[in-house]
């Protein structure tokens, strides 16, 4: 039987159709690509980038990978010669104790001598996911979901596509979770990220419009949703999504760094724009772009000194975009 996927960073509690834990995953981020002359950098990315999350399970909440913990675990008697069954029992022990290299090597042997056992199979994706070994998590998933269909199994393939930037295929693994389980949020919200990503702001909004109405409570989705509106100029909407993000999880960094993008490139409110930008920049530091957009925004109000500030501070992350900021300063 399968656990419940990983998701991003929202905390939803879901009734699972099959045993085991609900489980998280992340991915790195993406940076916008506009630019506007030499002034503006252009968005900061504004995005997470992490998988939704429903319930904590057998690991950290944060989007850091942390190494296995390397617990003891007690392996069952051997009353006679090893079958699947005996080391897929092994790899649950081992997955249950965090001990995920162990399990991995447990359910690779399982499936070896009995390739029809689905969980083993989902079990040994997920681990692959969890390693950022994204090609190698798509044929243990691809089997476990032709062995037995779940809107798990289906997610975490998507999961995969979707890291691999196949995106056609991610949406097609994320509508069968879907079609298995229509209030499934987390399908929902990684369709938006992926629509956000193709610029396909539209259908980003109806996805993330979705994934909203079955968890309100998903800052994630908020962030995304703030992304999107912004891209289709619906400003004041999109600052409304950004502050509802900030609300449910206020150490979301790039729901700061996008509300300091509507401000500054959109509505020129500079000191609402300092004030985002400052707080997104000390929760995500090194961030060229924000630092640099903080320092635009420092020469818009005539504050010189904040804005070298923020070049001497690039000249430690990008000494391109500092020289460019500095330009600009002394414009």
């Amino acid at each position: 039987m399968f656990t419940a996927p990983r998701h991003r960073l929202v905390c939803l509690s879901i009734v699972l159709l099959f045993s085991g834990s609900v489980i998280k995953a992340q991915h790195e981020s993406s940076g916008s690509k506009e630019m506007m002359g030499g002034g503006p950098v252009g968005g900061t990315t504004s995005r997470t980038t992490t998988k939704s999350t429903t319930k904590p399970p057998v690991r950290t909440t944060t989007p850091a990978r942390k190494p296995p913990v390397t617990t003891t675990v007690r392996k069952p008697p051997v009353t006679s010669a090893p079958d699947a069954n005996y080391y897929n029992t092994q790899g649950d022990q081992f997955y249950d104790a965090k001990n995920y290299n162990e399990a991995l090597a447990a359910y690779e042997k399982a499936v070896e001598l009995n390739p029809s056992l689905a969980h083993a199979h989902y079990r040994i994706g997920w681990i692959k996911n969890d390693r950022e070994e994204y090609q190698e998590a798509i044929e243990p998933l691809t089997q476990a979901s032709r062995l037995q269909p779940t809107y798990s199994a289906f997610y975490e393939l998507g999961y995969a596509y979707r890291q691999l930037k196949r995106h056609d295929e991610a949406i097609r693994a994320y509508n069968e979770s879907i079609r298995m389980k229509s209030d499934y949020a987390p399908a929902y919200y990684d369709i938006g990220w992926i629509h956000n990503d193709q610029s396909n702001y539209d259908d980003a909004v109806a996805s993330l419009k979705q994934a909203l109405r079955i968890d309100p409570n998903h800052a994630s989705a908020h962030q995304e949703m703030g992304y999107a509106l912004r891209h289709l100029g619906r400003y004041s909407e999109a600052i409304e999504e950004y502050e509802e993000a900030i609300r449910l999880q206020a150490n979301l960094a790039w729901a700061h760094l996008g509300l300091g993008d509507v401000y500054y490139l959109n509505t020129k409110q500079y000191n609402e724009a300092i004030r985002s930008y400052r707080e997104g920049i000390r929760l995500r530091p090194n961030t060229p772009s924000a630092v640099y957009n903080l320092g635009m925004c420092y020469k818009a109000i005539g504050n010189r000194i904040g804005a070298m500030e923020q070049y001497r501070v690039l000249t430690q992350i990008d000494s391109a975009m500092a020289q460019k900021l500095l330009g600009q300063i002394n414009n």
